[in-house]
């Protein structure tokens, strides 16, 4: 394979905050997209996001629309229309390492000297000095005298939700990824409206989606990132569903 001519990404390894909050659903879509976005870090042509990014990336759609909630919620990822830019990607891929040549030197070089001093202990355990016989003596290896010192976990801080997102969030019809929702419940506060404008929306859209399949309703998340109490929201009696009430009954024929 010519890797000359193959192009590749930067993945920086140190665990930010923001890397680990994004957990395995974001960490894993977003290392996916870094393969699949331009040059100027963008993707175009995202026009459901969830269905859309699971057929780029390969991954399940519920996997994707968390991941996405996720990168979405922290500022990862953000979307323009039907364009999904991930906004600090020029900046990563660009940076300059500092004295990069003189760094990789330095590993050269301590590689060698390992290697070296690995082939020369080799060397002298095949030969034995004249006059003298291998010693058959074992010594014994004892025990380590420094204290084992156990790491201590970390406790978990507890989510404390508001009431008014908890007053929400009991009205909209998908109960799934609740701590996203929350996060881009606050990170919308100069932009939403109030509290009731918002939980007659989500009972609007609960009654629109009514009867489908839980994957085609939208995560409380992705609801919220898309500013979807805006939408003009459509009777199920328009999407296409028949009504079996409203049928006429044929007379039958003789």
């Amino acid at each position: 394979m010519d890797w000359s001519n193959e192009r590749y990404v930067r993945l920086f390894t140190r665990d930010t905050r923001t890397w680990l909050k994004l957990r395995w659903e974001g960490q894993a879509l977003f290392v996916l997209l870094l393969r699949k976005v331009d040059r100027a870090g963008v993707l175009d042509n995202i026009e459901e996001p969830a269905d859309d990014l699971s057929l780029i990336t390969g991954l399940p759609v519920e996997h994707a629309e968390t991941g996405l909630d996720r990168l979405m919620a922290l500022g990862v990822v953000e979307f323009n229309g039907t364009t999904l830019v991930i906004p600090n990607f020029l900046e990563a891929q660009e940076t300059p390492m500092s004295d990069a040549q003189r760094q990789r030197r330095s590993r050269e070089l301590r590689r060698d000297r390992s290697r070296a001093a690995v082939t020369k202990c080799d060397e002298m355990s095949q030969t034995v000095t004249d006059g003298h016989t291998l010693s058959q003596v074992v010594t014994p290896s004892l025990p380590d005298p420094r204290p084992t010192q156990t790491k201590k976990k970390r406790a978990r801080t507890p989510v404390v939700y508001t009431p008014d997102f908890l007053e929400w969030y009991s009205h909209y019809p998908r109960k799934q990824s609740k701590k996203p929702a929350f996060e881009a419940w606050g990170l919308l506060v100069d932009v939403r409206p109030d509290l009731g404008a918002m939980i007659a929306a989500a009972r609007d859209y609960a009654a629109s989606v009514a009867g489908l399949d839980r994957t085609k309703i939208k995560m409380p998340a992705t609801w919220l990132n898309a500013q979807c109490w805006e939408d003009e929201i459509t009777p199920p009696s328009h999407r296409g569903f028949s009504d079996p009430a409203a049928k006429e009954l044929k007379p039958e024929g003789n």
